[in-house]
């Protein structure tokens, strides 16, 4: 795991979060577990999370895995590594096992912008118009026809909402909120997450006004620390560099589906 400072204050941020969250915490031989289980469905809301270094192999980190989420009768398996080397260890073999694998990238902002945008066109717009377009966002997805995943998803964003002091934001358009992105704080720590357009307003630099303007209500509620967390393989990490985020670390995740 990095020594930078700053990953680990952010991956604490996010461990409070995960705990917050849930509505149960457990520890396990090698983490901690953290289960809601009125949202089954939902990946995030039920994982495994190694959370310091340690010895382990992927057949008894999946193991772990299937004992305790199958007492729960949590179909999903999800399984997260805070330790980049470990992760990149674990990945083989939780592949070999059937496990999707991947890697995403802490994202601290440590410089101004490329360019600032007009943000005037971004506002608070209220929870059910932010959801409408986040809906209309993920329809074709796997899981978008089945409504109960969907209303469980919702379920999840406003409890984090609830306990992470959460904020949308978003640009609406003709009554349709067509870019958005949440923020998380605690007052001196914030998250920007779930950042997204649609893709008929993509390219019109939505995105960037979206997610300035969230930085602009972090600094004004007191955080000197904003991070994001970004798919390490996906373009949007370059995106976040040129507006001013930089890379301070990797953690790993691991996905067994249900059959």
């Amino acid at each position: 795991m990095t020594d930078d400072p700053r990953f680990q204050r952010a991956l604490k941020f996010e461990h409070r979060h995960n705990r917050d969250s849930a509505t149960e915490v457990l520890d396990f031989v090698w983490g901690r577990a953290y289960f809601s289980l009125d949202v089954p469905e939902v990946w995030d809301a039920n994982h495994l999370r190694v959370e310091s270094p340690t010895s382990i192999t992927a057949v008894e980190l999946a193991a772990e895995a299937e004992r305790l989420m199958e007492a729960r009768d949590l179909r999903p398996r999800r399984v997260f590594v805070d330790d980049d080397r470990i992760g990149t260890d674990l990945a083989p073999g939780f592949e070999k096992l059937g496990w999707e694998s991947g890697r995403w990238v802490f994202m601290v902002l440590s410089r101004p912008p490329d360019r600032r945008v007009d943000t005037t066109e971004v506002t608070e717009p209220g929870l059910e118009l932010v959801r409408r377009g986040r809906d209309e966002a993920a329809r074709g997805a796997d899981w978008y026809d089945d409504e109960d995943v969907r209303r469980q998803i919702r379920t999840y964003h406003f409890r984090l909402l609830e306990t992470a002091r959460g904020r949308d934001f978003a640009i609406v358009r003709d009554g349709v909120a067509v870019s958005f992105a949440c923020l998380y704080s605690d007052g001196s720590t914030a998250q920007i997450e779930d950042v997204g357009t649609l893709e008929d307003y993509r390219g019109q630099g939505l995105s960037r006004a979206v997610v300035q303007r969230t930085v602009d209500a972090a600094r004004e509620d007191g955080c000197d620390f904003v991070f994001m967390v970004a798919d390490d393989g996906d373009w949007p990490k370059e995106f976040y560099g040129r507006i001013g985020f930089e890379t301070i670390g990797r953690i790993h995740h691991f996905l067994k589906q249900p059959s």
